[in-house]
């Protein structure tokens, strides 16, 4: 059933785009970096944290071009994380 919901939700993405407009491919994404993911099944952006990096390695696999799936996500895109300037400018 999930993979149904996923299929679909995917589908509906594939007439749109692939990957996601101002992130990075994910063929460029490197576990081991923080940075920002996004997951096109529930565009939801999320923190990335490199602990889940060997979870990420041994789990991952290609769901489509330009999308992971990876613990229950579709991964389509990333982004670094930016600092901000200490006086919050």
């Amino acid at each position: 059933m999930q993979d149904d919901i996923q299929s679909e939700e995917l589908g509906r993405r594939r007439d749109v785009d692939l990957g996601h407009p101002g992130m990075n491919p994910m063929d460029s994404f490197d576990p081991d970096m923080p940075c920002r993911v996004r997951d096109g099944l529930n565009d939801q952006i999320i923190e990335w944290s490199p602990q889940w990096a060997s979870m990420y390695r041994e789990h991952a696999s290609k769901w489509d071009e330009g999308v992971i799936s990876w613990d229950g996500l579709l991964l389509d895109g990333w982004a670094p994380i930016v600092p901000s300037h200490p006086c919050g400018h």
